[in-house]
């Protein structure tokens, strides 16, 4: 449309055509505006809902293991097993993509064609890719893990397995590479958490403790080791204190790599520079220094035991132990009774991982080198500050079946005959995977998941033995 302005006699005329004129044209850049605004909000609608779109972890959810899966065209289902992990275990051949999840006791998990190990404390998790090789190991005592995993309709679900937790229902599956990520959240009776749509049903996992989970029309309720798959938008609320459970979700889809060749440079050679004539004369030879005689070596007493705990000084420089600390570790055992009477690590409070430091052990009569003294299944730092059973009692209640067991099947190893188990006492308020009862034992603030504030989480810091009190003592 184009617009001419003509001169007039009548000015009441003309001012009036210029009036109507530069309205249109206010209206015209009004409107403009408001395509661009809506286009921006487009823009930034798309960028929300794309591949780099928000975490599925929302709230005090948080994601403990995630990768890029290829899957293929067809349909999948998901399944939960339960395996048992051994010291010098045989390699598992990873057949579908999952996450592998310490359930009690730190984990070991090498790739046989990589190399590389991976340390799971307990309730962490790993991505496992499909077509990998490796061996998951305790460090002292069998005990359990769980593998979250999505199975193509015609192949079989890992091997080995001890028990199935969980085979779902069937489900089309467009193939491609999606982002996967295993979820992980700890809440006290009546807390809430909220995990959006995936593109494909969410599969939940209860480790501890009873929740309600509402998707939809679809309200069930899982306790402790139950699983079940969950279409749409989940809102999960626990029924009993302490409850944990597991979410294993696929989102958005990430576009393919481009694997197209970059083109390379090629890097000129410098000219090879001309040999100018040598002087006639060579330069004078440096002086040579004068020798700098050695610095005597210190002198050690050899039978000197300066802090009395029955290894000499030079001993304990030998060893690495302290010769001013009889108690290198603080563990409440000397190093020479380390060292000599029980073959424990004077550098080390908690030689066998099993949570319970080694004084402690010597408290509740259990064995410093062994993780589960009774063979119950449960180590021994678990029996004495989460489940409260006895260390040294494989069947606590005496009804038959092992503490261990009684744990995996929900019901209370302290009641004869088997009723359901309680809730985890006192809950895990900051969600550090320590219990609140377990940071009274360490000192720890069960309102703070790193107490210390040097970026480690407090459970993770007992289950390496570090100091969770101390900023500088870290894994």
């Amino acid at each position: 449309m184009t617009y001419a302005l003509t001169k007039t006699k009548d000015p009441a005329m003309s001012h009036a055509y210029l009036t109507r004129l530069f309205s249109r044209w206010r209206i015209i850049a009004v409107l403009t505006a408001l395509l661009v605004a809506v286009a921006s909000l487009a823009t930034v609608v798309g960028q929300g809902f794309g591949p780099a779109g928000p975490s599925p972890a929302a709230g005090h959810t948080s994601v403990v293991a995630n990768g890029v899966v290829s899957l293929e065209e067809g349909s999948s289902r998901w399944h939960i097993t339960r395996h048992i992990a051994e010291a010098g275990g045989n390699p598992i051949q990873i057949t579908s993509p999952g996450f592998v999840l310490a359930e009690n006791t730190p984990l070991l998990v090498t790739n046989q064609a990589s190399g590389e190990r991976y340390r799971l404390a307990a309730d962490e998790a790993l991505m496992l890719h499909r077509g990998t090789e490796v061996t998951v190991e305790t460090f002292g005592a069998p005990d359990s893990f769980v593998f979250v995993h999505l199975v193509p309709d015609e192949a079989e679900p890992l091997a080995n397995a001890t028990e199935r937790i969980l085979t779902s229902a069937s489900f089309p599956v467009q193939g491609g590479d999606y982002d996967a990520d295993l979820l992980r959240d700890v809440l006290d009776e009546g807390g809430t958490a909220s995990i959006p749509t995936g593109a494909l049903p969410t599969s939940l996992y209860v480790l501890r403790g009873e929740v309600s989970i509402t998707s939809g029309n679809d309200e069930r309720t899982l306790g402790a080791g139950e699983s079940a798959i969950f279409s749409g938008d989940l809102e999960v609320s626990a029924i009993a204190d302490g409850s944990v459970f597991y979410a294993g979700f696929v989102g958005a889809s990430v576009p393919a790599m481009d694997t197209r060749a970059t083109a390379v440079a090629a890097t000129p050679v410098p000219a090879t520079p001309e040999i100018t004539a040598l002087p006639a004369t060579p330069p004078p030879a440096p002086p040579t220094p004068e020798p700098v005689p050695p610095t005597p070596e210190p002198t050690v007493d050899a039978a000197a035991d300066s802090d009395g705990d029955g290894l000499t000084d030079a001993g304990e420089l030998t060893i690495g132990t302290d010769p001013a600390n009889p108690d290198t570790d603080e563990d409440g055992i000397t190093d020479g009774d380390e060292i000599k009477v029980w073959g424990s690590d004077p550098l080390n409070l908690d030689t066998d991982g099993d949570l319970l430091y080694d004084g402690g052990e010597l408290l509740f009569v259990t064995a410093i080198l062994d993780p589960d003294t009774d063979d119950d299944f449960l180590s021994d730092g678990s029996e004495v500050y989460i489940y409260e059973t006895d260390p040294t009692n494989p069947d606590t209640d005496g009804d038959g079946t092992r503490d261990g067991a009684e744990i995996y099947n929900g019901t209370n190893p302290l009641a004869a005959p088997a009723q359901p188990a309680p809730p985890v006492a006192s809950g895990d308020t900051d969600g550090d995977g320590l219990t609140n009862a377990q940071e009274v034992q360490f000192g720890t603030n069960p309102a703070d998941g790193d107490s210390d504030g040097d970026g480690v989480n407090d459970s993770n810091e007992v289950a390496a033995s570090t100091n969770p009190l101390d900023r500088a003592s870290f894994p």
